[in-house]
């Protein structure tokens, strides 16, 4: 008797934890680091659908948004331009949290019309970045290691988006809209250990939809 009854609470406990699953909607551009964001995201308790940048239909019906780094860039300015107007659409009528990485990030702060430009010294492999203030996706952190891989740097900000964190090579690397749940981390999350970033970004789309 006792031993079913600890098998149905099991089986309730997991049935619950499944319909907490978050949908999240990732836009990916063509990032090489796709699988390990895909992955990470799946072990923060997500589900997770990939689709293309160029398609902009139905984004507000997930979770959350989650726009990927990238490779290199389109071959075609047409459609690279297209890719950046839709994404300014997006972070003007998303109505759920949105993280961009990397590239994703500057698409972020471009959207809202920020400076990008080329770096002096290109950040790869592992860097420490330094918190300024008290992230909401890093909450208590001070200094942590992280993985880099970028040419190009977000150069100045408007006044609706805050920087939280900085690195010797690189002034704007954790990113948060003043009124919006839209953030932007100039490194690669998906390729830590912890997965700090994603977790916290699940646990944030999660709390936004209780409330």
């Amino acid at each position: 008797m006792l031993g079913a009854a600890v098998t149905l609470l099991t089986r309730s406990m997991e049935e619950g934890l499944v319909a907490l699953k978050q949908r999240l909607l990732v836009f990916d551009n063509n990032s090489r680091y796709l699988d390990m964001l895909v992955k990470g995201l799946r072990e923060s308790s997500a589900e997770v659908t990939v689709t293309s940048p160029l398609d902009g239909s139905g984004f507000n019906t997930y979770d959350g948004i989650v726009i990927s780094g990238r490779k290199s860039k389109p071959a075609s300015v047409a459609e690279r331009r297209l890719i950046l107007n839709n994404y300014r659409r997006i972070f003007a009528e998303a109505s759920v949290p949105v993280l961009g990485i990397c590239f994703g990030a500057e698409v972020f702060a471009f959207a809202y019309g920020a400076k990008v430009k080329t770096m002096d010294t290109w950040e790869h492999g592992p860097v420490d970045i330094r918190f300024h203030n008290e992230y909401p996706l890093c909450n208590g952190v001070r200094i942590m290691k992280v993985y880099q891989s970028h040419g190009m740097m977000i150069d100045s900000l408007p006044s609706c988006i805050r920087n939280y964190a900085s690195s010797d090579w690189c002034s704007n690397q954790a990113l948060k809209h003043e009124s919006k749940p839209q953030f932007g981390v100039q490194f690669h999350p998906e390729m830590t250990e912890s997965d700090l970033v994603l977790r916290n970004f699940v646990k944030f789309c999660a709390n936004q939809e209780q409330s």
